[in-house]
């Protein structure tokens, strides 16, 4: 899901206009007046989307405070210690503190990660560990918060679907209607208007 714990969002998942320009936002806007259809699956989107990460933030906020993590978190970082030979810390880049160790890791299982590449500084950590926290992750209080994160997910999915194939549809649609090819993509350098 790419939540990041220390911000309490979705990092590459957002509301439509969250992550567009000044002027792709008014393009979007003016689309969206002239298609009032669309506006109903938008907002619907953009539902999605917080439900997602309301969903996100309450599974990690569960892992977090479950005892069996915690077990499996303080394990970790007595062992860790005396399979790689150096301070706990270490793994951890720029965080300092135990509960941001902890954080981090609950990310990580909230986002279903598997084996991490070495640039990240906690991969050996996370490569080497990752499968102790089976048991907290089939804990019937964290299995029901994973179960709903991953429903919310095939929702936004579903309702990301339906989004571009309207997109798509009516973009189609006005090409056929004004003779006009549909571009692939259009970008300020490549495109001359004369205005």
């Amino acid at each position: 899901m790419l939540t990041t714990f220390y911000k309490r969002t979705l990092d590459y998942i957002a509301v439509l206009g969250e992550h567009m320009s000044a002027a792709e936002r008014a393009n979007f806007e003016q689309f969206a007046s002239f298609f009032p259809q669309v506006n109903g699956l938008l907002e619907e989107h953009d539902r999605k989307v917080d439900k997602l990460t309301e969903a996100c933030g309450s599974f990690h906020t569960a892992l977090i405070a479950n005892r069996v993590f915690q077990a499996i978190f303080a394990d970790i970082e007595t062992e860790a210690k005396a399979v790689f030979d150096v301070e706990f810390s270490s793994h951890f880049g720029a965080l300092s503190d135990t509960v941001s160790f902890a954080g981090l890791l609950a990310e990580y299982l909230v986002n279903n990660m598997e084996d991490l590449p070495e640039y990240y500084a906690t991969s050996r950590l996370w490569n080497r560990f990752r499968g102790r926290f089976a048991p907290a992750m089939a804990s019937p209080e964290i299995e029901s918060h994973r179960l709903e994160t991953e429903a919310c997910g095939r929702e936004l999915l579903e309702a990301s679907d339906v989004l571009t194939a309207t997109f798509k549809t009516k973009r189609l649609e006005l090409s056929q209607e004004l003779d006009v090819p549909v571009a692939e993509t259009v970008n300020a350098t490549s495109w001359r208007g004369d205005f």
